[in-house]
């Protein structure tokens, strides 16, 4: 059997009937796992440099069964996670989960555009972008 992919959240159940001459039918019920689900980023957007925020993330829909989200930022020098992998199930997928974001500091003066990502089997990937607020200043010599 092969799944079909469609645009819905949805777990469906297909009944599989077998059907053969002077034999009882015999019909069985498949559940299809949906691979639609992706995190869902609420909460902090911004992180100084040496302080902490808290991203929140969910899911979007229910994975029907237990699936880990792999989280990853795509600038470790810059925005660091207090985990890389939260656990989502048909019970808690909708219950926001924290992940504390540090901001790294450095010697520059520029402030970075960090994309942390969620991904995971049997789910969508998403991303959030996070702003560090950068800490240093230039001085001005005359």
């Amino acid at each position: 059997m092969t799944g079909v992919e469609d645009v819905n959240e949805t777990t469906e159940t297909v009944a599989i009937t077998a059907t053969a001459p002077a034999t009882p039918n015999a019909t069985f019920n498949i559940d299809t796992a949906d691979n639609d689900s992706r995190a869902v980023f609420t909460g902090a957007t911004t992180v100084t440099e040496n302080g902490t925020s808290v991203l929140m993330v969910q899911l979007s829909g229910n994975p029907n069964g237990a699936r880990t989200l792999n989280l990853v930022s795509s600038n470790l020098l810059a925005v660091t996670l207090s985990t890389s992998t939260l656990t989502f199930n048909a019970t808690n997928w909708n219950v926001p989960q924290s992940v504390t974001m540090t901001g790294v500091s450095d010697a520059n003066i520029i402030s970075e555009a960090v994309t942390i990502t969620g991904s995971g089997v049997d789910l969508g990937s998403a991303t959030a972008t996070i702003n560090t607020v950068d800490i240093n200043t230039m001085s001005i010599i005359l």
